[in-house]
Parts: C-alpha cells; structure tokens; sequence
C-alpha cells in the first residue's frame, strides 16, 4: 500500500516580486490625479466665464469698458471685459502675438515635463503642493488657450481702488495663488518633513 500523495499548496494570492517602477508609477498616480483635477476646474471655470463674457452685450457692444459692473459691495471689485494682447497681468504687451504665445508655452512646458517625470511627486505628496501646481497649470493653459484662439486673452476683473493695476482674470488669480503655495510649501519645513517621514 502506497502512502497518500502530499497535498500541494495552495497558490498564495499575493505576488512574490513586484517591479518597482510599476509601483512607483501607481503610487505617484493619485497626486498628479490631484494636480490635473485642480487644474482642469480652474481651466472651465475661466473658460466658462470667458465664454459668457465674449457672447454677451458687455463686451460685442463695449457697454462693460464704458460702464463697469459692480460685483462687491463698495465697488471694491468690478466686471470690466477687454482684450490684453500681452502676457499675465498686461505684461509684455508691445510683443506680436507668435512671441507671446512663445513665451508663455515655455514654462508651461516646463512643468509639464516635471510633472512627467516619476519621481517628481511624492506619494505623500502636501496638498499645498499639489494644489498650488494644478492652479498654475491651469491658470497658464487656459490663458495659452485664449490667446491662441481669439488672439488676445479676455480679461475682466477691475480693482477701482488700484487705478494702476491692470485688469486681471480668475486664471490669474489662480497663477498668483499657485505661486503662493508652492512658495509656501517650499519655505516651511514642517510640510516636507510630513512626507518624508510618511513614507
């Protein structure tokens, strides 16, 4: 009589090795996730706004540049819808247009490859961090966007308090407030450490 043949063992449903970089691209997933979801609310808001502004009676009949709206009490903030041929804020302004479409792309795809690479966020990544690069991606593409579509971008925000400030819209407010995180992110230690020590 033969004794019983051993049982083989169950097949383990976790696997021996895994390839590093698979995990790492995995990992890193969830913060560009974050990065593009910021950035792409940013992009239809100002586009959605644009959109409106360039369709309506203040800016096809200029009843906006000769009566501004206000959108605050006081004034403090008022609709003002016109073309700015430059760049953020007005600047650059005196450059033909395949010069500032240029020089805004180069920063934009500047971050682009960054944000490409796999090691560039953590998977711990602050939302600060993340945050504030979804709001400057997203400020700079629709901006790029609108002008070279419409060959100006359409500004509409006006602060009559500041009578030398340029008008301004919410993709450069979201540029402005990016910048501000990701500077505030950088000079404070503690968020750094946070990650390091999550991993």
């Amino acid at each position: 009589m033969q004794p019983p043949s051993p049982i083989p063992p169950a097949p383990s449903t976790a696997t021996a090795s895994a390839d590093p970089h698979v995990c790492v691209t995995h990992r890193v997933r969830q913060p560009l996730a974050q990065v593009g979801s910021v950035a792409l609310d940013v992009l239809v808001l100002d586009a959605a706004i644009k959109a409106l502004l360039l369709a309506s009676p203040l800016f096809t009949q200029g009843l906006g540049q000769r009566h501004p709206l206000p959108l605050v009490p006081q004034g403090l903030l008022q609709l003002l819808p016109l073309h700015n041929h430059g760049m953020a804020f007005s600047a650059l302004h005196s450059l033909p247009l395949w010069g500032v479409l240029a020089l805004s792309a180069l920063p934009l795809a500047g971050l682009g490859w960054w944000l490409a690479k796999p090691t560039t966020l953590k998977p711990t990544a602050h939302w600060l961090q993340t945050g504030g690069l979804g709001l400057v991606l997203g400020g700079g593409l629709n901006n790029w966007l609108d002008r070279a579509l419409n060959g100006a971008v359409t500004d509409y925000l006006w602060l009559p308090w500041l009578p030398t400030f340029p008008v301004f819209n919410v993709a450069d407010v979201a540029i402005s407030l990016g910048a501000a995180c990701l500077l505030l992110h950088t000079l404070t230690p503690a968020f750094n450490a946070t990650e390091t020590a999550a991993l």
